[in-house]
C-alpha cells in the first residue's frame, strides 16, 4: 500500500506545539522505515485546523481521491481534523474506499466498524478541545478588559510584560512619544516632522522605513494614549500609565479635523498688511464684497483703500475707492449709534455672570446624576455578565441586554 505523509502545525501555537513539522516528519518517516510502509509524498502546513479551508489537506484529499495513494500517516487524528466538517469528510471517504488505511504512530487505527466509530470520537475529542479552547480565551479575554488591561498588541510607546500579562512603558521611545504628542497639539510640530523624529530616534517601521503617514495618523487617533482602548467599538478605561491627558487628545483630534492646521491670527493679521476692516461687509451699490488694496511709496508711507470687487455682470457699479484714514471715522460713527453706556454694560455683565453660576449649577447637579447612572449601569453589567458565564442567557440574549 501506499501512504502520503501528513505534517500540521499550529501557527497560532508556535510556541507551544508539542512537536514541528521537522520533528513530524522524521518521526514519521521512521515510524513508516519501521512498519515497512511505502511513502508517496509529504505534505506539510502551518495552519490550524479549528475550522475547514486548509489548502494543502484539500489538496490531499483530492490526491487520494484519484488514487495517487491509498492512507494517510499521521502523528496523532487530531493533526488531520480539529473540526466536525474535516473529520466528517475523511470518515466519508474511508467509507467510499479513497482512503484505505490509516497509520499514527500515537494511536492505533484499523478499518473496521469500531476502529472508525472510534476515530469519529478522536476527531470528537479534538474539536472539543478546540471549542473548549475558544471558551476558555474569550472568558480570559472578558476578564482582562473588567481589569482594564488591553488584550493585545499595544500601541508604540508601550510593551506587553510576558511575567505580569500586563503592559508596561516602553522606556526606549515613551517620553518622545510623548513629547511630540504634547507639540502637535499646541501646533509646535507638523506630522512630517513627528515622522522625521522618530526615525532619528530608532522608531521605525518592521521594513526599516519611517513610519508611513497612516500609521502616524493612527498614533494620533488613539485613544489608548490617554488612558482608553477601543474593542469592538466599545471604549474600556485601561488600566495602563496614560501618556498624555484628554485634554491634549482633545486639541490633537480638533487639529487633525482642521487638516493638521491650527490659526496664528498674529500671523495672519500680518499677512493682511493689518487692515482693519478686511471682508468686513458688502457693496451698498451692486451687494459685492468689499476688497482691500495696499500700496507702499519708495518713502516708505503705506496707503490701505477698501473697494467693490465689481464683479456684477448686471450691475455697472459706480463705486470709488475708499482710504481706510477716512472709512474709519464713519464705521465708529454707525457703532456709536448702537453702542451701549458703561452702566447698560455692567448691568447686562452682572446678569450673564448670574445665568453662568445658575447653569454651572445645573451642570454639576446633573454631573452628579450621570454619575450615579454609571455606576449602577456597572453594577448591571457586571451582574449580566456573572449570569451570562454561569449559562443563565444565550448569547443573543446576552448581547441584547448588554447594548441596552
Amino acid at each position: 500500500m501506499r501512504y502520503f505523509i501528513y505534517c500540521r502545525k499550529s501557527s497560532e501555537d508556535e510556541d507551544r506545539q508539542m512537536l514541528s513539522i521537522d520533528a513530524q516528519s522524521r518521526e514519521l518517516k521512521e515510524f513508516a522505515i519501521k512498519e515497512k510502509l511505502g511513502i508517496v509524498e509529504i505534505f506539510t502546513e502551518s495552519k490550524t485546523a479549528k475550522a475547514p479551508g486548509r489548502k494543502v489537506f484539500n489538496q490531499m484529499l483530492e490526491a487520494l481521491k484519484a488514487g495517487e495513494a491509498d492512507g494517510i500517516i499521521a502523528w496523532n487524528p487530531d493533526r488531520l481534523a480539529r473540526n466536525s466538517k474535516d473529520g466528517g469528510e475523511i470518515i466519508y471517504q474511508i467509507d467510499k474506499g479513497a482512503i484505505k488505511d490509516l497509520k499514527f504512530p500515537t494511536y492505533l487505527y484499523d478499518n473496521s466498524p469500531h476502529g472508525k466509530f472510534n476515530l469519529s470520537l478522536a476527531f470528537g475529542f479534538s474539536k472539543l478541545f478546540i471549542d473548549n479552547l475558544v471558551q476558555n480565551v474569550k472568558r480570559g479575554i472578558r476578564e482582562k478588559v473588567k481589569r482594564g488591561e488591553y488584550p493585545g498588541l499595544p500601541p508604540r510607546g508601550y510593551i506587553n510584560n510576558p511575567k505580569t500579562r500586563g503592559i508596561d512603558i516602553d522606556s526606549s521611545c515613551f517620553d518622545t512619544i510623548k513629547s511630540l504628542l504634547e507639540r502637535y497639539s499646541i501646533g509646535a510640530s507638523s506630522i512630517p516632522e513627528i515622522r522625521d523624529e522618530l526615525f532619528e530616534q530608532s522608531v521605525k517601521s518592521k521594513s526599516g522605513k519611517p513610519l508611513s503617514y497612516n500609521t502616524l495618523g493612527s498614533m494620533l487617533r488613539n485613544s489608548f494614549y490617554y488612558g482608553v482602548f477601543k474593542l469592538k467599538g466599545e471604549l474600556h478605561q485601561g488600566s495602563h500609565h496614560a501618556m498624555i491627558s484628554k485634554d491634549c487628545f482633545d486639541r490633537i483630534q480638533s487639529r487633525l479635523s482642521n487638516n493638521g492646521r491650527i490659526v496664528d491670527w498674529s500671523k495672519t493679521t500680518r499677512n493682511k498688511k493689518n487692515f482693519l476692516f478686511s471682508e468686513l461687509g458688502k457693496c451698498g451699490e451692486c451687494g459685492f464684497t468689499i476688497i482691500r488694496e495696499y500700496h507702499k511709496k519708495k518713502t516708505g508711507s503705506e496707503f490701505r483703500y477698501y473697494r467693490c470687487s465689481k464683479k456684477s455682470r448686471t450691475c455697472n457699479c459706480k463705486q470709488k475707492a475708499i482710504n481706510e484714514k477716512d472709512l474709519a471715522p464713519q464705521i465708529e460713527e454707525s457703532l456709536s449709534r448702537v453702542a451701549i453706556n458703561d452702566d447698560w454694560y455692567q448691568w447686562s455683565m452682572d446678569v450673564i455672570n448670574c445665568w453662568k453660576n445658575e447653569e454651572q449649577g445645573d451642570l454639576h447637579q446633573q454631573i452628579q446624576k450621570h454619575d450615579l447612572l454609571l455606576k449602577e449601569n456597572e453594577i448591571k453589567l457586571e451582574r449580566l455578565l456573572d449570569l451570562y458565564i454561569e449559562a443563565g442567557l444565550t448569547n443573543e440574549e446576552y448581547k441584547s441586554k448588554r447594548t441596552k
